[in-house]
């Protein structure tokens, strides 16, 4: 479910490379010269909450960097990144969106529409 997770930005501890708060996965996917160990958190690449655009550049792979500079960012001292859930309008978690995504749809059966009709009783179907 990883994949379905964005963080939004507020102090910045989040890994600029290996957390999804850009929306568009890891920033690692798209770099051939990360190392798995590096701790590098976005506050790194902040000035007084705005985008260092020095260091974005310097850093980040080119193609993401206009991206990356019109990524709003939520700064607030003291309040913890937030999860967000890119599956469903209200960015929250629910088991409904996550089963919709990890189920897999068979063809309707016209016996199993006989069986879980709306009017038989559940205890009967």
């Amino acid at each position: 479910m990883e994949v379905h997770i964005k963080w939004r930005i507020h102090l910045g501890n989040s890994s600029f490379w290996w957390d999804d708060w850009l929306g568009e996965g890891t920033l690692a996917k798209y770099s051939i010269s990360v190392s798995s160990i590096t701790t590098v958190t976005v506050d790194q690449f902040l000035v007084e909450g705005q985008w260092n655009e020095a260091m974005v550049r310097q850093h980040a792979p080119p193609l993401l960097v206009p991206i990356i500079l019109n990524t709003r960012i939520d700064y607030q001292e003291g309040v913890v990144e937030k999860a967000i859930w890119k599956n469903n309008e209200t960015d929250r978690f629910s088991c409904a969106s996550a089963w919709e995504l990890t189920r897999q749809k068979g063809d309707r059966l016209r016996i199993n529409s006989n069986n879980w009709h709306k009017n038989i009783p559940f205890k009967i179907s």
